[in-house]
C-alpha cells in the first residue's frame, strides 16, 4: 500500500530520522541514507512503514509504503496519524526559526540542521521504556537493550520487530528473561511493573497529555524506576513538549559543553547560562546537541 504525505516545510527526513535512530545499534528505527523504516502496530497488528523524501526540504513530499498489513482507508489513516506524531510532520516551526536566527552562535546550528522536526515516539509507553532502558547507561548500550527487547518480545514483519505493547510484555516477559537480554534487576522490575500497571488499567500514560508540566513530572516520578530526568525525557519524547529539556542528561551536558568551549572543555557555568537563555526551546536544543554528536561521529550523510 502506497500513499504520499506533505510535511510542513522546511523538513528533512534524514535529520529527523537520525534523532529517532540515535545510534547504529538501534534496529527499531532504521535509516540507510535514503529510506526510513520502522515496524509499528496499526490496529494492534504489526506493519512496516517505509518512507522516502521525494521533494526538497522547502517543498517536502514523503512517499510512504506499508508492508505486512491488509490495505484499506482505515490503515492509511492510522499510518498517517502515527507518522505525523512520530516525525512531527505537522509542526510549524516558523517562530522557532525566527528566534534561532537571532541567537549568536546558535544560529549556526539552526542553519546546519534546518529542516529538523522534533520527533516523538509512537506512544508514551515507548518513551518510558526508552527512559528506563537508557538511564545511567551509554546511548549505545541502552539502544542495544531496546533492540533486544523488541526482537525478543515484539511482533515482527520479516526480520524486524516493533516495540512490544505493555499488555504483551506483561503477559510474556519475566524478570529472568529480561536479565537474559542484558537488563539488570532494577530495570527489569521497573519495566514489568509498569507494563503490568498499564495492562491492568492502573496507569494511563497517554493521560499525561492532559496535565501541565509540573503535574505530569510528579505523576511520572511516582512510577517505579522513573525519576526527574526520566519524567522530562518522557514529556519531550513522549508528549512532544519541545520546551522541556532533560536537564540531567549527562550526554547532553557534555555535548553542549564541548560545543561551547571545545573538546574536553566542559564549563558548567557556560552550560547553565546557555540552558537558561534558550529555555523556551530546550527540547529542540537537546536534539541539536544530539545531531552535533552524530555529525562528530561521521553518521550524518549531509550535515
Amino acid at each position: 500500500m502506497r500513499f504520499e504525505l506533505r510535511p510542513v516545510a522546511p523538513f528533512r527526513l534524514d535529520l529527523t530520522a537520525w534523532t529517532l535512530r540515535r545510534d547504529p545499534a538501534n534496529t527499531i528505527d532504521r535509516w540507510d541514507g535514503r529510506e526510513y523504516r520502522r515496524v509499528v502496530l496499526l490496529d494492534d497488528r504489526p506493519a512496516e512503514l517505509a518512507l522516502r523524501q521525494t521533494g526538497p526540504m522547502e517543498r517536502p513530499h514523503l512517499a510512504v509504503e506499508i508492508k505486512g498489513a491488509r490495505p484499506g482507508a482505515k490503515l492509511q489513516s492510522l499510518a498517517a496519524a502515527l507518522l505525523d506524531r512520530l516525525l512531527g510532520l505537522s509542526l510549524d516551526l516558523a517562530e522557532f526559526h525566527q528566534w534561532v536566527n537571532r541567537q549568536p552562535r546558535l544560529c549556526i546550528l539552526g542553519r546546519q540542521f534546518h529542516g529538523l522536526h522534533p520527533p516523538r515516539f509512537p506512544t508514551v509507553w515507548e518513551a518510558a521504556v526508552n527512559a528506563i532502558s537508557c538511564q545511567q547507561l551509554s546511548l549505545h548500550v541502552g539502544l542495544t537493550f531496546l533492540s533486544r527487547l523488541a526482537h525478543r518480545f515484539g511482533p515482527a514483519v520479516g526480520e524486524f520487530h516493533a516495540m512490544p505493547a505493555p499488555q504483551h510484555l506483561a503477559a510474556s516477559a519475566t524478570a529472568a528473561k529480561l536479565r537474559a537480554i542484558g537488563y539488570n534487576r532494577n530495570k527489569a522490575d521497573a519495566l514489568l511493573r509498569l507494563a503490568g500497571q498499564i495492562a491492568a488499567g492502573e496507569v494511563d500514560l497517554e493521560g499525561l497529555a492532559a496535565l501541565d508540566d509540573e503535574a505530569a513530572v510528579a505523576a511520572v516520578r511516582h512510577l517505579r524506576g522513573l525519576g526527574t530526568w526520566s519524567a522530562q525525557y518522557i514529556l519531550l519524547r513522549g508528549l512532544g513538549r519541545t520546551h522541556i529539556l532533560p536537564a540531567g542528561d549527562s550526554g547532553f551536558q557534555r555535548n553542549l559543553g564541548r560545543w561551547l568551549g571545545g573538546p574536553g572543555q566542559t564549563d558548567p557555568a557556560a552550560v547553565s547560562r546557555a540552558m537558561h537563555r534558550w529555555r523556551a526551546y530546550g527540547g529542540i536544543l537537546y536534539f541539536y546537541m544530539l545531531l552535533t554528536h552524530l555529525r562528530g561521529q561521521g553518521l550524518l550523510e549531509n550535515p
